[in-house]
């Protein structure tokens, strides 16, 4: 096992089954050093190591790839993420062309959810052709536009952290990740457990453990506290008629919004606007 300390960010490789891999968290944008989409192979043979800087490529070609002692087959929907300290061997069949990243992370970042990934995550082909052309189109930005790149690439590490083949030790399931996505673009409709759940090709009662299990309470209460929230918010900081806020949150019954708000928060939505107000 090797531990890198990188500016308080702790990178743990475990070597299982030859396949390196490491616990990431990304709650502060990456800071990116370069980017770029160099055509390799003119050396048949490159070996190198990223010093001081993360690494993540995107391939458009067929290769082999050592990551420290592992080695992987490169091809097209390959993308690799690596920390630094790492050092990477490539034997190319000719002109390689890929996309690069290098980026650091803050100093002050803040470790809040750690997950295990790979060193090499493989797509399908219309996910890594939408991935790829969004990390190409970062690269365009580089540096006329670096706030906007930079979100852009924040945005893809998410992505490549949820994927959603494993669930790592201690991290959420990513079917729950689903579940509350789905939740919250749709806190204006009717929720029902046994039809969340076959979106997601659960039983009612795994949905239910699951929740459970990774959120500490049941879906109906998630929502339910997600709802309030919301109309919390609204109700402290607009002028959005209450009718117009219970609509917002799937209630069309000013007498069920009223229940909701004082089991949740203990007032009445009438209490809470006019606490805000005084």
């Amino acid at each position: 096992m090797y531990i890198w300390h990188f500016h308080s960010f702790v990178v743990r490789f475990v070597h299982m089954a030859s396949t390196p891999s490491w616990q990431s968290a990304l709650h502060r944008p990456p800071v990116i050093l370069l980017m770029g989409t160099p055509t390799h192979g003119v050396k048949e043979h490159e070996i190198w190591t990223n010093l001081s800087f993360w690494c993540l490529h995107s391939y458009q070609y067929h290769a082999r790839l050592r990551i420290d002692s592992a080695w992987f087959d490169i091809s097209p929907g390959v993308v690799s993420l690596v920390p630094p300290g790492t050092e990477l061997e490539y034997h190319f069949s000719g002109p390689s062309r890929h996309t690069f990243v290098h980026f650091d992370l803050p100093r002050s970042l803040a470790v809040q959810r750690r997950q295990l990934r790979p060193a090499v995550t493989t797509f399908g082909r219309e996910s890594f052709r939408r991935f790829d052309a969004a990390l190409r189109e970062a690269v365009s930005w580089f540096p006329s536009q670096m706030p906007r790149a930079q979100a852009r690439v924040w945005d893809l590490l998410w992505e490549i952290i949820s994927d959603e083949r494993d669930v790592p030790p201690g991290g959420v399931d990513a079917r729950i990740e689903r579940a509350l996505e789905q939740i919250e673009l749709r806190l204006d409709a009717p929720f029902c457990v046994p039809e969340l759940a076959a979106t997601l090709d659960l039983s009612a009662a795994q949905l239910v453990r699951l929740f459970n299990r990774h959120v500490n309470m049941s879906p109906l209460t998630y929502v339910h506290r997600r709802r309030s929230e919301r109309a919390e918010h609204l109700l402290r900081h607009t002028t959005i008629p209450m009718k117009s806020i219970a609509r917002q949150i799937g209630l069309n019954d000013l007498q069920q919004f009223n229940k909701l708000m004082r089991k949740t928060l203990g007032q009445s939505p009438r209490q809470i606007r006019q606490n805000h107000r005084t």
